[in-house]
């Protein structure tokens, strides 16, 4: 497995486990600041979106994995790029 594929996956499982914690605790706890913490900088931008409770979970869950998606196109372009030289 190289860099290009381990550091997204770590990444993906990180999100997925914090939302799964988040939607195990229910609105009371502080447990969806992870998840916020975890998927900045898009939960920034998702949170001004007019969702509230499970639903914006659910969103900043879904915008964590697009960043996994784009880290692992950067990482694979450097990784692409550092084999051309």
């Amino acid at each position: 497995m190289t860099r290009a594929t381990a550091i997204p996956l770590g990444y993906t499982v990180l999100v997925l486990g914090t939302t799964v914690v988040v939607l195990a605790t229910g609105d009371e706890s502080l447990a969806g600041v992870w998840l916020i913490v975890v998927t900045l900088p898009v939960s920034l931008l998702l949170q001004l979106l007019p969702i509230k409770g499970v639903g914006l979970a659910l969103v900043l869950a879904a915008g964590g994995l697009a960043q996994a998606g784009l880290l692992h196109l950067a990482l694979r372009m450097l990784a692409h790029r550092s084999q051309r030289a």
